[in-house]
C-alpha cells in the first residue's frame, strides 16, 4: 500500500468514526442514563411499597428541600462549567474554583441545618435531616467531576461517575428488605453511604481515567472570577429549581405528608417517563454550543433541530399514551395497592408536560449557545411566578392536584415565551407538537371507549399510535436524509 493510499485510508477511517461520534456519545449517555433511571424505578417502588404513605412522604420532602438548597447553593455553575470545558478553559483552574465552591457551599448548608435544630418537632425527624443532608453534601462534591468530563465528551467515564450512587442505593434496599430492616432511619444512612462511595469513585476516575489533576486549593482569584460569572444566571438556577421542587414543598406546607406521597410518587414516574431527555441533553448541548458559535445564519441548524424535535415528541407521547393506558392496574400491582388509583389523574395532567420538557429542553440549549442568559433569565421567572401563584391558589383547594395543574401552567407559559423569543423560526419547531399531540389524545381515548379488558388497551393504544404516525406522514425516511446533511452527526 502507497502513503497516498494509506493517507486516504486513514482520513476514510476517522471521516467515519467523526461521523459516527454522535451515536457513539448517545450510546454511552443512553447506557448509564438508562441503568441510572432502572435502578432509581426499582429503588422508588420498593420504598413506596415497603414505607407508609407517611414515612414515603416525609422522606421525598426532605429530598426535595435539600435537593433545591443545594442547587441554590451551586449558583448554577454545573452548565457553565460544561460550557467552559467544551470550549478549552484551563480545565485545572475550573475544578480548583468549582470544587472549593461546592466544598464551602455544602458546608454552609450542614451549618445552617444544624443552627436550625429547634424547627424539627422530634429528635428523630432532625436525625434523618442531617443524615441526608451530609448524603447530599457528598454528593454535591462530585459535580465538578462530572460536569467536566461531560464538557469533554466522555460520556463512557461520565457513566461510571454517575451510576455508583444508584448501584449501592438499590443493593442496600434490596437486602435490607430482604432482611426486614428497611425504615426512614436505615435508608438515610444508606443514602449516606452511597454518596460517599459516589464521591470516591468519581474522584479516582477523574485523576486517573480523565487523566486530570486534583487542586481544591482556594484561590480567591479564580473563586472571586466563579461567582462573577456565577451571577448572572443565579436568578435562572433559583427559579428553575423552585420550579421544579417548590410544588413538593408547598404540598408538604400546605397539605399533609400523604398527599406528598401522592405527588412525588406520580411526579418522580413522569420524571421517569421523560428520561430521553437525560439521555440527550449532556450529549445535544455542546454540539448546539458549537453550532451556533460557528455560523451567524442559525436557519443553517434549524433542520436538524426540527428534525430532534419531531423524534422526541414522538418518543415522549408515545411513552405518555402506553403509561397513561394502563396506570392503574399496574401501580396498584407494583405498590400493594398504595397509589394506583390516588395517582391517576395527578399523572395524566403531568404527561401533558413531557412534550413541552422536550421542546423547552431545545429553546434553552438554544440560548444558552448564544449566551442570551436575560432571556432564559426572563423565561423562569415568568414560568416560577405562574408556577408559585397557581400552587397557592390550587393547593389548598384541590391538594396535590393543585399542585399537577400548577406545573403545567408554568410549563405551557415557558414554551410560549422561548416560542416568541428563542432566535430560531419558533413555528418550525412547534408544528411537530401540535400535529402529534392529538394523535396522542385519540390513541390514548379511543381504546378507553373500544375496550374494558386493560390488556387489550395496552395493545390497542400503541398499535393505533404508530399506524397514525404513518399514515399522517409524521415520519417519513428522507427526513433523515435532511438531519444528515446538518453536520450534526
Amino acid at each position: 500500500m502507497t502513503d497516498r493510499q494509506s493517507g486516504a485510508c486513514n482520513h476514510t477511517y476517522k471521516a467515519v468514526m467523526a461521523k459516527n461520534k454522535l451515536f457513539a456519545d448517545i450510546y454511552a449517555s443512553t447506557a448509564q442514563t438508562v441503568f441510572n433511571q432502572a435502578s432509581a424505578f426499582v429503588l422508588f417502588f420498593l420504598l413506596s411499597r415497603h414505607l407508609d404513605k407517611g414515612s414515603f412522604g416525609s422522606i421525598n420532602w426532605i429530598l426535595a428541600v435539600l435537593l433545591t438548597a443545594s442547587t441554590i447553593l451551586g449558583l448554577g455553575y454545573d452548565q457553565l462549567a460544561v460550557k467552559k470545558t467544551a470550549r478549552g478553559i484551563d480545565i485545572d483552574k475550573l475544578f480548583s474554583a468549582y470544587f472549593f465552591h461546592v466544598l464551602l457551599a455544602g458546608a454552609l448548608l450542614l451549618l445552617t441545618i444544624a443552627l436550625s435544630g429547634f424547627l424539627f418537632s422530634t429528635q428523630s425527624n432532625l436525625k434523618i435531616f442531617t443524615i441526608l443532608a451530609l448524603s447530599q453534601f457528598l454528593s454535591f462534591l462530585t459535580i465538578p467531576c462530572k460536569q467536566i468530563a461531560n464538557g469533554l465528551q466522555r460520556f463512557g467515564i461520565l457513566g461510571w461517575m454517575s451510576i455508583t450512587a444508584n448501584f449501592v442505593k438499590l443493593t442496600g434496599v434490596v437486602v435490607l428488605t430482604v432482611c426486614n430492616l428497611l425504615t426512614v432511619e436505615s435508608v438515610a444512612i444508606l443514602f449516606g453511604a452511597a454518596a460517599a462511595a459516589e464521591l470516591a469513585v468519581c474522584l479516582i476516575l477523574y485523576r486517573f481515567a480523565l487523566q486530570l489533576k486534583l487542586r481544591p486549593g482556594y484561590n480567591f482569584p479564580n473563586h472571586r472570577g466563579l461567582i462573577k460569572e456565577s451571577l448572572p444566571q443565579l436568578g435562572i438556577t433559583v427559579c428553575n429549581v423552585l420550579v421544579l421542587r417548590a410544588d413538593w414543598i408547598l404540598v408538604g406546607i400546605l397539605t399533609t405528608a400523604a398527599a406528598v406521597a401522592d405527588y412525588s410518587f406520580a411526579y418522580r414516574c413522569f420524571e421517569f417517563s421523560v428520561f430521553p431527555v437525560a439521555i440527550l441533553g449532556p450529549v445535544l448541548l455542546p454540539r448546539i454550543v458549537r453550532l451556533f458559535a460557528r455560523q451567524e445564519d442559525n436557519t443553517n441548524g434549524e433542520p436538524a433541530l426540527v428534525f430532534l424535535v419531531r423524534i422526541e415528541l414522538m418518543v415522549a407521547i408515545f411513552i405518555g399514551v402506553v403509561l397513561n393506558t394502563g396506570w392503574q392496574e399496574t401501580v396498584d400491582l407494583l405498590t400493594a395497592n398504595k397509589y394506583g388509583s390516588s395517582t391517576q389523574l395527578l399523572f395524566l395532567v403531568l404527561s401533558f408536560c413531557g412534550p413541552l420538557l422536550y421542546l423547552n429542553n431545545i429553546f434553552w440549549s438554544i440560548n444558552f449557545a448564544h449566551n442570551r442568559m436575560r432571556t432564559i433569565l426572563r423565561c423562569i421567572v415568568l414560568t416560577f411566578l405562574v408556577n408559585i401563584g397557581a400552587d397557592l391558589l390550587l393547593i389548598p383547594v384541590f391538594s396535590s392536584l393543585g399542585a399537577a395543574v400548577g406545573f403545567l401552567m408554568g410549563a405551557i407559559v415557558q414554551t410560549a415565551f422561548y416560542a416568541r423569543h428563542t432566535a430560531v423560526r419558533a413555528g418550525a419547531l412547534l408544528k411537530p407538537l401540535l400535529t402529534l399531540l392529538p394523535i396522542g389524545v385519540v390513541s390514548f381515548l379511543l381504546p378507553l371507549y373500544l375496550f374494558d379488558n386493560n390488556n387489550a388497551r395496552l395493545i390497542a393504544a400503541p398499535v393505533l399510535y404508530v399506524t397514525l404516525l404513518l399514515v399522517t406522514g409524521q415520519w417519513q425516511t428522507k427526513t433523515w436524509i435532511q438531519f444528515k446533511k446538518t453536520g450534526m452527526v
